[in-house]
């Protein structure tokens, strides 16, 4: 059964500054530690991923997957498209940035569909380890760089 878990969080930061470091698909193995390897395999007119293979921890165990990236102006969301393990019957995540003050909002999203029964404390664990690395470590990241 899907699960899905969401955040926002206040980034010091202007939103085309966090988008830019949301596309930034190959520095993400140097924030996220589920991250250990990205490939943008094609990219939309302004140099944003559309489609990357990434090697992705889950469980421990490495994970080959295939990404899909649908961008607006101020959004992303993602599709996966295959996964090496077949940890995961679908997932799609989504991010959203919107000016707030001097910075930005980012909103986050995840929605997966594991393809193994698990207690859904265990699902709900992974998804709050996966949101808090695509917005506190995010947020680290562009707020240092």
């Amino acid at each position: 059964m899907p699960a899905t878990l969401s955040a926002d969080i206040t980034v010091n930061a202007p939103p085309a500054k966090v988008l830019a470091a949301i596309a930034a698909l190959t520095d993400y193995p140097l924030w996220s530690d589920t991250h250990k390897k990205f490939t943008v395999v094609s990219t939309d007119e302004q140099g944003r991923p559309t489609k990357a293979e990434a090697t992705v921890t889950i469980g421990g165990k490495p994970d080959d997957q295939v990404i899909s990236y649908e961008w607006s102006d101020n959004s992303v969301r993602t599709t996966l498209v295959s996964s090496s393990t077949g940890a995961m019957k679908s997932q799609q995540t989504s991010y959203t940035v919107t000016p707030s003050g001097a910075g930005s909002k980012m909103a986050y999203e995840i929605t997966a569909d594991p393809a193994i029964s698990a207690p859904g404390f265990i699902i709900k664990q992974a998804l709050k380890k996966t949101v808090n690395n695509a917005t506190v470590n995010l947020k680290r990241h562009i707020e240092s760089s």
